[in-house]
């Protein structure tokens, strides 16, 4: 038996994830960087809306829990966004560090609401991806949606 959709694991999510967050790195000293955050090992990406960055400030008890966990034999994660959550990290807000405003799907992806081109349907759930069968290009043609108890197909034109 196998469960999911093929093609779609980590590394295809991660790909995806990529295009829709931006990461900024703290503003700090690399001697606290290096005793705290790691970020030589980040996969830092700046290609979309939603805003990531880590607190303007970590307390001092925060990063003593932190390394006592290390210290207890509790791995540092190396890649936080990698797919495997077993270990200890200091985490990313959605925060826009520049705004110093929350950073969420409306504030990030709801920008463009005024384009003539995009509209927005509240209560819907997707359900599917219309892919035509192709050994090449993935490329979505349409996607599956319920509103209400009716079933629905939006088709993508380009």
């Amino acid at each position: 038996m196998q469960l999911g959709n093929v093609g779609w694991n980590w590394e295809s999510f991660s790909e995806a994830l990529s295009k829709t967050i931006s990461v900024t790195p703290p503003e700090t000293s690399a001697e606290e960087l290096k005793r705290t955050r790691d970020l030589e090992n980040w996969k830092l990406t700046t290609n979309g809306p939603l805003q990531l960055s880590f607190p303007r400030t970590l307390l001092d008890v925060d990063i003593r829990f932190h390394g006592a966990l290390v210290n207890s034999g509790i791995r540092k994660i190396p890649q936080r966004l990698d797919g495997d959550p077993h270990g200890t990290f200091f985490t990313l807000n959605t925060l826009d560090p520049l705004l110093n405003y929350r950073s969420h799907s409306t504030s990030s992806f709801l920008r463009n609401s005024s384009r003539p081109n995009l509209s927005i349907l509240l209560n819907a759930s997707a359900t599917k991806l219309e892919i035509p069968d192709s050994k090449e290009d993935l490329t979505a043609t349409g996607v599956k949606f319920f509103h209400g108890i009716k079933s629905y197909v939006a088709r993508a034109d380009r």
